[in-house]
């Protein structure tokens, strides 16, 4: 286990070689990675040799992958290939994990039809990412004004992701729960606490 930096889900939007920077002063052991910015160096090689000069460990990585409910099964088909370039990069970078938000409702399905379109769709990525050892975590959102009062509710607790994250990786075995604060505990007991840091 080690210290590091997410700066997206602190809320900050800044270049990722800046956010190396960063991490590297304040002693961040590790840093989430920017795949679109280590896309741009055109190849693994020149990525993995520039990400090792930072001196970083290499944290988890957001999935590409097209699996959401909105989405056609054709665009998450034609998504696998974003998938393996990710992954071919992750692997070689050292990072095992990426992760996705699982939405905590859906504007016209209910629950049984949005599990039946995402699970298998998120299955076939899951299977994808076993290839190169790379797990797939799913965060859940708790706070209830996400999902105002309908029958439209999905995955929203932490019982809820462990259960969509072992149907996902019945076969593949390398999925799990990313948990934050906020959603684990619940958004009350979470800001209280940060209030008391002050």
């Amino acid at each position: 286990m080690y210290k590091n930096l997410s700066l997206q889900s602190l809320g900050h939007e800044v270049a990722f070689d800046a956010g190396c920077e960063l991490a590297s002063q304040h002693s961040f052991t590790g840093i989430e990675l920017d795949m679109s910015f280590l896309r741009s160096f055109g190849s693994v090689d020149r990525a993995h040799t520039w990400f090792a000069a930072t001196g970083l460990q290499p944290g988890g990585y957001q999935l590409r992958g097209l699996w959401r409910a909105d989405q056609s099964d054709q665009a998450c088909v034609d998504s696998l290939a974003d998938v393996v370039q990710d992954a071919q990069l992750a692997a070689a970078l050292g990072s095992k994990r990426c992760y996705t938000t699982i939405p905590p409702r859906h504007e016209s399905m209910d629950f049984y039809q949005h599990f039946d379109v995402v699970v298998p769709r998120l299955t076939r990525i899951a299977e994808v990412l076993t290839t190169y050892q790379v797990m797939l975590g799913f965060e859940f959102v708790s706070a209830a004004f996400e999902r105002p009062a309908s029958d439209k509710d999905f995955v929203h607790s932490l019982d809820g992701a462990r259960t969509f994250a072992a149907a996902i990786g019945m076969r593949s075995m390398n999925t799990g729960v990313v948990l934050n604060s906020i959603d684990w505990c619940g958004p009350d007991v979470a800001l209280n606490a940060i209030r008391h840091l002050d």
